[in-house]
C-alpha cells in the first residue's frame, strides 16, 4: 500500500468519493451551469452553451472516473510500465507495435473547427478537476503515488479507438486463418471451416510482405496474439420460461 496504514485509505476512498451537493467555482466557464444527479446517480448537465455543457460533461467524467480514464490512456498509448513496472512490459509493447497513439495523433490535425472547440472544452472541463482538488483524487494515485498529466484532445480520440478495437473481436481469428492459409493453403483452410467460402481466405502476409512498415505490424501481431485472449461480450438477454424448451427462464451472453 506504499506506506498508507487502513485509516488513511479508508480517509482517502471517503474523500474522493463524487461530490453531489454544494457550488463550484471553475475558471473556463462562460455562464453558470447547473448538474443534478438522479437517484442512480447519473448527472444531467444544464448549461447555457456548447462549451459549457461539453467542459461540464468533462468535469463529470474526471470527478467520477480519473482512473479508468487514466488507466486505459496508459493502456493505450504502452505506458503502463512507467507506473506498473515490468509486469506491463508485454502490454505496452503490444500497444506500441498497434500504434494506436500515433494514428490519434495525426488525426488530431483532421478535425474540423466545430469537433476540436468541443473537444477542447471538454479537455478543460476533465483537468479542471484535478487541478482544483488534488486531495480528492481516485485513491489510486496515492496508492501508486503519481499524479495523473493533464487530459489532451488526444486522449480523447484515443478512447474512441479503445472502443473500437475492443469491439473488434474478431482479428486473432483473422490472424488464426492467416496462419492456416500459409500452412495448409486455402482448399484445405477453408475445409477447417465449412461457413467459410475458400475463395474468401487471403494470405496476409504475403499480400503485406512489401508494404513496409505493415508487415512488421503483421509479424508482430502474430507473434503477440497469444497475449491477448481475454473474452469479450455484450447484450446480455433472458428468454421467460415459457418460451425457453426446458420451461425455465435462460439468460445468455451474446459476443459483440
Amino acid at each position: 500500500m506504499a506506506g498508507l496504514d487502513f485509516g488513511q485509505l479508508r480517509e482517502i476512498l471517503q474523500r474522493s468519493r463524487p461530490q453531489t451537493e454544494g457550488v463550484f467555482h471553475l475558471s473556463g466557464l462562460e455562464g453558470d451551469v447547473e448538474l443534478l444527479r438522479d437517484r442512480w446517480g447519473v448527472a444531467h448537465i444544464y448549461a447555457h452553451s456548447t462549451a459549457d455543457l461539453f467542459f461540464a460533461r468533462g468535469f463529470v467524467h474526471a470527478q467520477d472516473r480519473l482512473w479508468q480514464m487514466e488507466l486505459a490512456r496508459r493502456a493505450l498509448s504502452g505506458r503502463l510500465a512507467e507506473v506498473f513496472g515490468p509486469f506491463a512490459l508485454k502490454r505496452d509493447r503490444f500497444a506500441r507495435t498497434i500504434g494506436i497513439r500515433r494514428v490519434v495523433e495525426a488525426e488530431v490535425e483532421l478535425l474540423d473547427d466545430e469537433t476540436r472547440a468541443i473537444l477542447e472544452a471538454y479537455t478543460e472541463g476533465v483537468n479542471a478537476f484535478p487541478e482544483g482538488h488534488r486531495d480528492r483524487l481516485p485513491p489510486e494515485f496515492a496508492i501508486l503515488q503519481f499524479q495523473p498529466q493533464p487530459w489532451a484532445i488526444e486522449d480523447c480520440l484515443l478512447w474512441a479507438k479503445g472502443a473500437a478495437w475492443n469491439l473488434a473481436v474478431h482479428w486473432q481469428n483473422k490472424l488464426l486463418r492467416e496462419r492456416f492459409v500459409q500452412k495448409l493453403g486455402p482448399e484445405k483452410a477453408g475445409a477447417l471451416e465449412p461457413v467459410t467460402l475458400p475463395s474468401s481466405l487471403v494470405d496476409v502476409a504475403a499480400e503485406m510482405r512489401s508494404m513496409e512498415p505493415m508487415g512488421h505490424v503483421v509479424h508482430e501481431c502474430r507473434n503477440l496474439v497469444a497475449q491477448t485472449h481475454a473474452t469479450l461480450g455484450s447484450n446480455a438477454w433472458a428468454v421467460d420460461g415459457a418460451k425457453s424448451a426446458t420451461g425455465w427462464p435462460s439468460s445468455a451472453m451474446t459476443p459483440t
